[in-house]
């Protein structure tokens, strides 16, 4: 009985926890992500950055029968505005993929930004400080045969590069 305090104050934490975790958690709203529009109302189209909005049609008002302007709101038509040619979109070429380095292809003393340039981005990059040394490693996976070349840099340049099977 001398630890029901203990308890009861324990529970309540895991309580208000618990609680601060449903609110604030995975099921709490994020941002960037928008409540769904009800039936039947289309979403307002947005323009992307950088590309101004359109604008409205202009109104212009219909005459009547006798060519004179009514001035009659119910009697005007929206006229859709000149279509500007649209001109013909290359089409996107797809980037070439950056070869599989072998450990043999790659030279000690390599800077690393040729590297990236060459081989393009590894899969994974590891970074520690070392006696005041950086040490980056790098690695590069092959899935078909599965290969994988460890790459590691010292401050900058390739220090030493193997490729294993995996």
């Amino acid at each position: 009985m001398k630890n029901i305090g203990a308890l009861v104050t324990i529970a309540v934490m895991l309580l208000a926890g618990l609680i601060a975790f449903v609110l604030w958690g995975p099921f709490g709203e994020k941002p960037g992500l928008r409540e769904a529009p009800a039936e039947g109302v289309q979403p307002a189209a947005e323009a992307p950055p950088g590309v101004p909005a359109k604008e409205k049609p202009p109104v212009v008002r219909s005459s009547g029968r006798s060519g004179r302007d009514t001035g009659d709101p119910s009697e005007e038509t929206a006229q859709p505005p000149a279509a500007a040619p649209v001109p013909p979109s290359a089409p996107a070429s797809p980037k070439p993929e950056k070869r599989f380095p072998r450990g043999n292809e790659i030279a000690v003393g390599t800077d690393k930004a040729a590297l990236q340039a060459t081989f393009g981005k590894p899969m994974m990059r590891t970074t520690v400080v070392d006696s005041g040394r950086l040490l980056e490693t790098w690695v590069y996976l092959q899935s078909d045969p599965n290969l994988a070349t460890f790459v590691l840099i010292r401050n900058g340049r390739v220090a030493s590069a193997n490729t294993t099977v995996y």
